[in-house]
C-alpha cells in the first residue's frame, strides 16, 4: 500500500491512517476524536458538507551556526505530548465559515503563563 505523506509503496501503512509509521511518527498523528459538532446545516449559507480539522501542536526550533554565527531555522517539529484543549475547526466547504469546538475544555491550563484566564459568566448577577 502506498503511504499518503510520503508517497512510496510500505508494507506498514495502516489502514486508518493511510500512512507508514514513521510518517505517523514524524508528522504526530493520532486517532481522531468523535466529531463534536451536531449535523446540522452550516449557519450561513445551509451547506451540508464540511472539513473537520484538528490543528496539531508544533514547535518552533532554532539552532545556532558558530560558522556562519547566525540561526538557521526555524525547524518546526511536533509536540503532540503537549497539546491540551484539542480543537477542532469544522469547514463549510460551500461558503468557507468556521466553526471551532475543544474536546477537552476542562484539561486547558489556566494562567498567565500560558497566556490564558477563566472567564466565568456565572457570577452574582443575574442572567437576563
Amino acid at each position: 500500500m502506498t503511504c499518503r505523506s510520503c508517497k512510496r509503496e510500505r508494507f506498514d501503512v495502516s489502514a486508518a491512517e493511510q500512512m507508514c509509521g514513521a510518517c505517523v511518527k514524524k508528522l504526530g498523528v493520532t486517532p481522531l476524536p468523535p466529531p463534536r459538532r451536531r449535523a446540522v446545516p452550516c449557519r450561513h449559507c445551509s451547506g451540508l458538507q464540511f472539513a473537520r480539522v484538528v490543528p496539531r501542536g508544533f514547535a518552533l526550533t532554532y539552532t545556532f551556526d558558530p560558522a556562519t554565527e547566525a540561526f538557521a531555522g526555524p525547524t518546526v517539529r511536533p509536540q503532540p505530548e503537549q497539546l491540551r484543549g484539542i480543537l477542532e475547526a469544522y469547514v463549510c466547504r460551500a461558503c468557507g465559515a468556521v466553526e471551532w469546538f475543544c474536546n477537552d475544555a476542562e484539561r486547558i491550563p489556566i494562567g498567565p503563563e500560558y497566556n490564558s484566564d477563566l472567564v466565568d459568566y456565572a457570577g452574582t448577577e443575574p442572567y437576563r
